[in-house]
């Protein structure tokens, strides 16, 4: 008997639903069989879950550095994260979060934009990121310098998602967790049409 469970990852911008396949053979036993590896399943798929929410949250701060910080070296704007005391840095682990709980990972991004030496900044989550994106919208003293944009969170959805690197760190975790389940990539994770992109 084939049988397929569905697994969710959520987070700001991001759904991925995860389609476990397994088969139990000898019907005279197939309730036996199912309730035996049922526990087994849940347990690796937790792990699974936990090694794409690890493995999400060092994408995310290799995106930040690389798109965000290396992309543009401010002039008149004195950053965060070489700065800490005027702020929380975007690449800070205080604005990622994530919990696996009943086979589900739920990835948080929420970055802030207080910062101490300016008062009038107002953008934080979503409006904040979509800022650096697309570069539009500054609400800093930035006089007529132009700033890049800098697609961070597109390009890491794009690497977890149709790079793989879900799919990727979601077998491995399983299999680490329990060889004998032997989970495999199929290449078929994508996106459900109701991310935030910028």
């Amino acid at each position: 008997m084939e049988s397929a469970t569905t697994h969710s990852i959520s987070g700001t911008g991001t759904e991925v639903i995860i389609m476990l396949n397994f088969i139990i053979s000898g019907i005279e036993s197939i309730t036996g069989d199912f309730e035996a590896i049922t526990p087994r399943i849940n347990k690796a798929v937790s792990a699974g879950l936990n090694a794409v929410s690890s493995d999400m949250k060092a994408a995310l701060k290799r995106h930040i550095e690389l798109d965000v910080y290396s992309a543009y070296d401010p002039i008149d704007y004195l950053r965060r994260s070489e700065n800490p005391s005027y702020g929380t840095p975007l690449n800070s682990d205080e604005n990622i979060g994530a919990t696996v709980s009943d086979n589900t990972l739920i990835f948080g991004y929420v970055p802030t934009g207080e910062h101490s030496l300016y008062d009038d900044e107002g953008l934080d989550n979503d409006e904040l990121i979509k800022v650096i994106s697309l570069a539009e919208g500054y609400q800093w003293y930035v006089k007529k310098r132009k700033i890049p944009a800098r697609p961070f969170w597109n390009n890491f959805i794009s690497e977890i998602i149709q790079g793989g690197q879900a799919e990727i760190s979601f077998v491995g975790g399983i299999n680490n967790a329990d060889k004998e389940l032997n989970a495999v990539q199929t290449g078929q994770i994508s996106l459900d049409g109701n991310e935030t992109l910028f």
